[in-house]
């Protein structure tokens, strides 16, 4: 992608000229003729003016683009739902400040969302016959269909960067600029597995998933799920398991699930897959990357509703299973407790429970968040974190993975809301699942571990099913960082609501974490 100085002058004490001294000539107003000490008349310009204050600006703004921060917009959907694309073929990607000199002053963080360069030139022919042909270095190619310039190059035999650069006067190299975030520092071995990134390094981490920032965190969640409770048939039927109708109930806007007395009525959601971000910021199923197409389930999963209970007796559990290990939430005016199963349908099942500090009121709307990411466990209640965040050791729950395949009929990765008791009211139901960095291929950091080179950063786009990345090109040099994305400023757009006949704006203004 892409001072005034003034000058203060000593004052000397006025003289009283003599009566026989010509006073001097005032001074003559910008446009007009003054005198010179020789005697000649010299005119000023306010046109020389206008032109050294333009040129002035001019050398102010390349500066600032040059040294300090300059726009770039983003082209593709690597970094969705970080930073948005272009889509249906429309230039209506998001428009971002970068940074320049942040890294004067500070290191690259894990998590920061960084601009380079490519690490390896491209080259960019205008053959006659076609706009456009780019070739990357490596497996890797891109083509604007333009089957004359295909053509040209091959008459040309154009394989090499010297041959195109000397049989082709069209062909020039260049450099790309791309957006990603670090993921791995120099000197840390990184590994890609079951769609985390291990990380083993000299400050504590030994092949654990580093812990996410909150505001990080909250950037990178993908939505997988969403309903209102505006329709008569509020859930999706071709996913989730549903119980009989005269269970439950919509209206304005509620879901209103009646256990009676102890029966328990149950909503399941089959599955969560890695499938890639659309181009509404959910998940587009079957649409993954070449060879992919939503083969993983994720259990990286974030349960968020506004939950409501008409009575004492009201109880709801939310449950979020991942490969072996069932996380259980159980919340109602009685009080709430957060219980876990590790190991199930292998032999050696542990599981524990403890109660939450936290008490639900009768007939008050809260916004309840039950997370499972990064083998971290806890419960918000409107923002605030009520229970955990307890991390489970890596050593324990590894292993379940690797047994999960050996557990006939064992549930990959499920979500379920189960009303136990009495009366619950839901609005407002969305599923968010943790990005799934895929290790299709044989690649960097995806079948063994990596060590990232010294002096390097190695990085991943956030819509791991769509981009190309340090899984597929390595790492880059510190010396092709550009700066940090900081701001997206643009798009701000005006919608009319005609129904409230107000004008309202789409804005994607924000801070980039």
């Amino acid at each position: 992608m892409n001072i005034d100085e003034h000058n203060t002058l000593s004052e000397k004490p006025e003289e009283t000229p003599d009566a026989d001294t010509p006073r001097e000539e005032e001074q003559a107003a910008p446009g007009e003729e003054q005198a010179a000490p020789d005697g000649k008349k010299h005119k000023r310009s306010r046109i020389r003016d206008d032109v050294e204050a333009v040129i002035l600006a001019i050398i102010f703004v390349v500066v600032i683009r040059e040294y300090v921060a300059e726009a770039y917009k983003i082209p593709t959907g690597s970094m969705e739902p970080t930073l948005m694309g272009n889509s249906n073929g429309q230039e209506n990607g998001d428009n971002i400040i970068v940074d320049k000199a942040y890294y004067w002053f500070k290191p690259v963080q894990r998590w920061d969302v960084v601009v380079f360069k490519y690490p390896e030139p491209s080259y960019m022919s205008l053959a006659p016959g076609c706009s456009r042909y780019k070739q990357e270095p490596g497996p890797h190619s891109q083509s604007n269909n333009r089957d004359a310039c295909l053509e040209c190059h091959r008459k040309e035999r154009l394989e090499s960067t010297q041959e195109s650069l000397t049989k082709h006067p069209k062909v020039v190299k260049y450099r790309r600029n791309f957006i990603k975030r670090c993921v791995a520092l120099p000197g840390e071995t990184i590994e890609i597995k079951h769609g985390d990134i291990y990380i083993t390094n000299d400050s504590g981490l030994k092949d654990e998933i580093p812990k996410k920032p909150r505001s990080v965190q909250d950037a990178l969640w993908q939505r997988a799920y969403f309903c209102d409770f505006t329709s008569r048939k509020p859930f999706d039927t071709e996913r989730w398991d549903l119980p009989a109708s005269n269970r439950y109930e919509v209206r304005d806007g509620m879901l209103v699930v009646n256990a009676g007395n102890g029966h328990g009525v149950e909503f399941e959601l089959a599955e969560i897959k890695d499938d890639r971000i659309g181009e509404n910021n959910e998940i587009a199923t079957g649409n993954g990357r070449p060879g992919l197409r939503g083969a993983n389930c994720v259990g990286d999963l974030m349960i968020e509703g506004c939950v409501e209970f008409p009575d004492d007796n009201s109880r709801v559990s939310l449950v979020i299973i991942e490969g072996n290990c069932e996380y259980t939430a159980v919340l109602g005016p009685e009080g709430a407790t957060v219980s876990w199963k590790l190991g199930m349908n292998t032999g050696r099942t542990r599981s524990n429970s403890e109660k939450v500090n936290f008490g639900f009121a009768v007939n008050v709307q809260y916004k309840v968040q039950f997370i499972n990411v990064d083998d971290t466990l806890s419960l918000r209640v409107d923002g605030n974190v009520v229970w955990g965040e307890r991390r489970f050791p890596e050593k324990d729950v590894r292993p379940l993975y690797e047994d999960d395949n050996k557990a006939p009929g064992a549930a990959r990765a499920s979500v379920t809301l189960r009303v136990d008791r009495g009366k619950v009211a839901f609005r407002s139901l969305n599923i968010y699942r943790d990005v799934y960095y895929t290790d299709k291929n044989d690649g960097y950091g995806e079948s063994r571990p990596y060590r990232v080179p010294d002096g390097h950063y190695f990085v991943l786009g956030d819509n791991s099913a769509r981009s190309s990345d340090s899984r597929n090109w390595g790492t880059f040099p510190r010396e092709n960082l550009i700066g940090r994305a900081c701001f997206v400023f643009f798009p701000v757009r005006p919608v009319i609501d005609l129904e409230k006949k107000l004008l309202e704006w789409d804005s994607r203004l924000k801070l980039i974490r």
